[in-house]
């Protein structure tokens, strides 16, 4: 304390307090220095919820990616921790770039009729369609995906309507919009056969709407894969419609398509009662020819067995015993028969007249 006023140089307990004074100050601004270093080294605890990521960046860098849980960093600015939706939450995105009706409205009546690309998606077979949809995704490479979500909702707009685009082509419409399913069209006998026809067409439909959401999604993937997004496509619905002026057109095909299908099985079902008939007239007529062959042949064996067991005896004693009993059991059905029996001896030469007839031994 050389610079001291001579007062304090004579004064000791005045230095002393002006010593504590300073010593005390020096306490209490470490005690803040220390609480304010304890506040911001507690301000880098994040808690991240369930099915969410902390990526933590350092000066701009991913520096590493934490689970769900308490994650501490060091604060800002040395350090930012970045919430950022976990692989197990969906996540999705609305795309109507193909679909210029939901925009009517938007859209002044001039450019209703615009035809420019990006409004329209076309089939293989010609067909014209209004196409939008709902793409569900998920987040697998956090890193990425952080670096890359302002750019995501165009480049996921720009990816869905390039592969909508090349998988509808490869497509018949039939496979790629929901055709009506034409309740109430059959009618009489032919009803049944018409709504199985139906319910198969519909299943066929909807298999190939299945397949193309499929396709459609592969093709993202391999896109998003290319472009390093991020993120992975898990389902895509689909939401098809006709232009205002083809619909019309559309659903006159349809109609026809539901009467020619109707008449065809009107045509089935006649031609089906006609061979049941005439499968029932067959096998009536096969089962009265096999009666009548099976009655033929038991009275063929009735007259022809005794001649059967007469050629079968061996024994000439036997056989003139059977033949004796034969003859007598034709004579007497013969004379039964007979009005009139005179029976004369055969060993006589004697001639018999019958009136009407000749005369004979």
């Amino acid at each position: 304390m050389s610079d001291a006023s001579p007062s304090m140089r004579k004064d000791p307990a005045g230095r002393r307090a002006v010593e504590q004074s300073v010593g005390l100050a020096f306490r209490f601004l470490f005690i803040a220095v220390a609480v304010l270093a304890v506040a911001w080294l507690a301000s880098g605890f994040v808690s991240v919820e369930a099915g969410s990521r902390a990526v933590v960046m350092r000066f701009g860098v991913v520096e590493r990616i934490k689970e769900s849980g308490l994650v501490w960093a060091w604060p800002r600015p040395l350090e930012e921790v970045v919430i950022v939706p976990g692989p197990e939450r969906p996540l999705t995105q609305e795309i109507s770039a193909l679909d210029r009706i939901q925009s009517k409205e938007r859209v002044p009546a001039i450019r209703q009729l615009d035809l420019r690309d990006g409004g329209y998606v076309m089939s293989g077979d010609g067909g014209v369609a209004h196409m939008s949809g709902v793409v569900t995704y998920r987040v697998s490479d956090a890193a990425t995906y952080l670096l890359a979500r302002e750019r995501l909702p165009s480049a996921l707009e720009r990816v869905f309507c390039a592969s909508a685009i090349v998988a509808i082509a490869g497509r018949a419409l039939d496979g790629v919009l929901v055709a009506p399913s034409g309740d109430g069209v059959s009618a009489g006998g032919a009803q049944a056969a018409q709504s199985a026809q139906l319910a198969q067409m519909a299943i066929a439909a909807a298999a190939q709407r299945e397949a193309l959401r499929g396709d459609i999604r592969a093709q993202m993937n391999q896109r998003l894969k290319n472009l390093r997004l991020g993120i992975e496509i898990t389902r895509i619905d689909l939401t098809g419609r006709l232009p205002a002026r083809a619909k019309p057109a559309f659903d006159q095909v349809l109609a026809a398509g539901a009467e020619a299908a109707q008449q065809i099985a009107a045509a089935r079902t006649v031609a089906e009662s006609s061979r049941q008939e005439g499968e029932r007239e067959s096998v009536g007529a096969i089962q009265a020819a096999k009666a009548k062959a099976k009655e033929e042949v038991a009275a063929a064996h009735v007259i022809t067995d005794p001649i059967s067991a007469l050629a079968a005896e061996i024994s000439p004693e036997s056989r003139a015993l059977l033949l004796t009993r034969l003859y007598r059991e034709r004579m007497e059905k013969i004379l039964l028969r007979a009005g009139l029996v005179t029976l004369v001896d055969g060993r006589e030469p004697i001639r018999l007249m019958v009136p009407g007839g000749q005369g004979k031994k």
